[in-house]
């Protein structure tokens, strides 16, 4: 199991301590990672104005704006160097932030990012602006995202996997997930569960009698799929859990009654239209989640990843714009 090395966290671009924060502060700690924070912001009326005045005084406008930004990212950066964790800090002028962390995941090549979240006023799930999307959808790393109030580490773990892929051969995306879910357990001491869900085929009625010998044999291969996958990767019977139905709602439901602190899915991308879009399971769960998520994109997603998506470059100096800080102890 390859350890964490590199933890990126986006950090809260009002300058204050939030969860993501914390999180990977409490992470780099337990297991010795090199963590890098980042601020990703701009300013609109700086960036409106640049047009209309000399290009130096533009870009003094934006390096006082992040001077004041890399000050507090320093102090942050200082503070847990003295703990013994290695720290960097940049703040970078993002026009287009998901972009911006996209092209900053592609240069530090982390091994997790970690980004806050917010919660929909009323529910208890995860509020996607229309830049949270696609950064859910293009960052090439693992991504953590954190929902309010989660300030203790996972102590309950759920990863999610799908058996059908297991059905025909071994899936490469379905390990990562399992070994993503027990690295985190094992620096925060969590417990870890694995779950496949199995739809149901339906059996009754005339129109699918005759369904039924299939449907059983489905339910039987899915089981063995499901247990070799298991014992495979060596999970103990009794953190083994298959279910029937919709996948993201039994996964949620699973979830909510064993009191999941961090869910652990995989991602399959289908791309079309020049963009790429989650599988239906991955986007629903989201749309649903009422603990922190952490998604797991399939190897060689980085090919897909820069065909579709125009990331800033060093000469687009409006798009991209950044000073750093380094603090070791």
């Amino acid at each position: 199991m390859k350890p964490l090395e590199r933890i990126l966290v986006v950090c809260d671009h009002q300058m204050k301590s939030s969860p993501a924060l914390r999180r990977g502060v409490e992470l780099a700690h337990r297991s010795g990672a090199q963590i890098h924070f980042c601020i990703f912001d701009f300013d609109a009326g700086i960036e409106l104005t640049a047009r209309r005045v000399d290009a130096d005084v533009a870009r003094r406008a934006r390096e006082q704006f992040l001077d004041e930004r890399t000050r507090w990212l320093t102090e942050q950066a200082t503070a847990v160097a003295t703990q013994g964790v290695r720290a960097e800090c940049d703040a970078i002028w993002a026009p287009r932030l998901d972009e911006a962390i996209v092209a900053k995941a592609l240069e530090v090549k982390p091994d997790l990012v970690i980004k806050d979240v917010e919660l929909q006023s009323g529910f208890k799930r995860f509020m996607f602006l229309p830049r949270d999307w696609k950064l859910v959808r293009f960052c090439p790393a693992p991504l953590m995202l954190v929902a309010p109030g989660s300030d203790q580490l996972p102590r309950h773990v759920l990863a999610g996997v799908d058996a059908n892929e297991e059905m025909a051969e071994p899936s490469a995306l379905n390990p990562m997930v399992v070994n993503a879910a027990l690295r985190i357990a094992l620096y925060c001491d969590a417990q870890v569960d694995v779950a496949s869900v199995a739809p149901i085929i339906p059996t009754t009625g005339s129109a699918y009698r005759n369904l039924a010998p299939a449907a059983a044999d489905y339910a039987r291969d899915f089981t063995r799929a499901f247990e070799a996958l298991m014992d495979r990767l060596q999970v103990p019977a009794g953190h083994r859990h298959t279910m029937r139905g919709d996948a993201a709602t039994m996964l949620n439901d699973f979830a909510t009654v064993t009191r999941t602190d961090l869910i652990v899915i995989g991602t399959h991308f289908r791309s079309g239209w020049e963009r790429l879009f989650l599988g239906s399971t991955a986007e629903t769960l989201l749309n649903h989640a009422q603990c922190d998520v952490l998604l797991i994109k399939p190897a060689g997603v980085l090919g897909e990843i820069t065909k579709h998506l125009r990331l800033p470059t060093g000469d687009e100096v409006p798009a991209r714009r950044s000073r750093k800080s380094k603090a070791t102890a």
